[in-house]
């Protein structure tokens, strides 16, 4: 049984986005420490929060705290309670929504979207817009539907406080993904954003008219966009001036100039900032290699609780490269960044917990770290929980919901899960699941997708079809690469 998503260097730049995120197996709220204590006592604050998103029906309230309590301690962190007594009963069912989702306990996952879809229908925005990144990631068991997610987008775009509403749509209309491809109708969007106070609309228009190819290509007003929103406080924006002045200016890079912006977005607290001048000086991009210097902005950029930093830092110690060859440590850092809500370190922190490499080998425990990275959409993570689920390696099989995960992964493209359902289609032990049409659609899915093995298993699966199957595959197969 081979694992998906290995871990190695990751490449430059990204950024990892963070707000209060939950993980571990508590339950983290958040609790202002201007309030009496009795107010911010983890058990009565959920309960309050329960009795706002229920509309004050205590009896529905009390039962989903006391479940929550039930099955994970809650702590206390400073900065909620106040939000909590503030919120309406939208703003609170949202809030509870957040909590329970990102929590990451699956038996609590319905009734997280339940409440996120009331916080919806309740007319929040913050909601609204929560809502349809799910729908835009697949987030949380939701099936993908960027259809449903720009219906949601444009009518939060129409709510007072929106924030994310402009950009995503800008993205969304750049991509062509939900709606027809239209670089025109992004800008707009953008603008409108901007209008509204969007400093990530303005960084966005920064990024659209510094690209050659992006079909609205303009030096000028990229920079022009790009100061502004720095100006305004943008950490990210810096950064991105940082990357302006490397890639995009006329001639060779600037890269004392790059690095000017790169330490301002640093100073604003952009972890990505700290990667980017870490490769500066392990690169000699400012006069000499510096080792040191790399490595110490490595340790301040995963400080910033930036999760590409702390891979980095675990490939440094796996390999013995600049320091010494450490598994424990190199574990130890893709578990921060797993901490974080890393999704590709989730991936790679349950690859350790499977192959015991710098842990004791855990199967229950990877498949809990798994779980996590396919809650984010991540395709490695949904592949290898997939594979403990086939097997009953670490918690009970279940082949049909390994068999959901595969189907997942494969529609996002990943090869070893096409290739997984082709086989499970052909010659799985289930002979009413069979489907000789299914099982040669996604081998040469898999043969596309480059998985070893997927030539010869599409041409033995597709050879085995009448003649009106292989019309209907071929249909199928143009269909899907006609689809973005």
């Amino acid at each position: 049984m081979n694992f998906s998503g290995l871990p190695g260097l990751p490449p430059l730049g990204g950024c990892l986005r963070k707000s209060f995120t939950l993980g571990g197996l508590a339950l983290f709220l958040f609790a202002s420490p201007a309030l009496p204590a009795q107010d911010t006592d983890p058990a009565a604050l959920l309960r309050a929060l329960a009795l706002k998103a229920n509309d004050g029906n205590e009896e529905a309230a009390k039962t989903l705290a006391d479940r929550l309590l039930a099955a994970m301690p809650a702590r206390v962190d400073p900065a909620f309670a106040a939000e909590v007594e503030a919120a309406g009963a939208a703003e609170a069912a949202r809030l509870l929504a957040m909590i329970i989702l990102r929590a990451g306990v699956a038996d609590f996952q319905a009734d997280g979207l339940a409440l996120l879809d009331k916080a919806v229908e309740g007319g929040s925005v913050a909601a609204t817009e929560t809502s349809a990144l799910v729908l835009l990631e697949g987030l949380y068991g939701r099936k993908r539907d960027p259809e449903k997610a720009v219906a949601l987008l444009r009518q939060a775009r129409q709510m007072p406080g929106a924030k994310e509403a402009h950009r995503l749509l800008g993205d969304l209309a750049l991509k062509g993904e939900g709606m027809p491809r239209d670089v025109a109708l992004a800008i707009e969007y953008y603008l409108r954003g901007a209008e509204a106070g969007s400093v990530a609309c303005r960084v966005s228009l920064h990024r659209l008219y510094r690209d050659e190819q992006g079909g609205a290509h303009d030096l000028v007003e990229a920079e022009r966009q790009g100061r502004t929103a720095a100006d305004a406080g943008s950490a990210e924006a810096a950064y991105e001036m940082g990357v302006f002045y490397e890639r995009y200016v006329e001639g060779a890079p600037n890269w004392s100039r790059a690095a000017e912006w790169l330490k301002k977005g640093l100073e604003g607290g952009h972890g990505p900032a700290a990667v980017r001048l870490a490769d500066y000086a392990f690169e000699g991009r400012l006069g000499r290699v510096d080792a040191t210097e790399g490595t110490r902005l490595l340790r301040e950029a995963a400080g910033l609780g930036d999760g590409e930093a702390c891979l980095r830092l675990a490939a440094l110690y796996e390999k013995g490269d600049l320091l010494p060859q450490d598994p424990v440590a190199s574990t130890a850092w893709i578990r921060i960044a797993a901490a974080f809500g890393h999704g590709p370190a989730q991936n790679a922190y349950g690859l350790r917990l499977t192959n015991g490499y710098g842990v004791a080998s855990d199967p229950a425990e990877a498949a809990t770290w798994f779980a996590k990275a396919a809650q984010q959409g991540q395709a490695d993570g949904q592949v290898n929980l997939a594979l403990l689920l086939e097997n009953g390696i670490g918690l009970a099989p279940n082949p049909a919901e390994a068999k959901r995960l595969f189907l997942a992964a494969a529609e996002a493209g990943h090869a070893v899960a096409q290739e997984r359902l082709a086989r499970l289609y052909s010659e799985g032990d289930d002979p009413a699941a069979r489907d000789a049409l299914e099982a040669a659609y996604w081998a040469a899915r898999a043969e596309r997708s480059g998985a070893a093995g997927g030539k010869d298993l599409a041409a033995k699966l597709r050879g085995a079809l009448s003649a009106a199957q292989a019309a209907d595959l071929e249909r199928r197969l143009q269909d899907a690469t006609a689809r973005p």
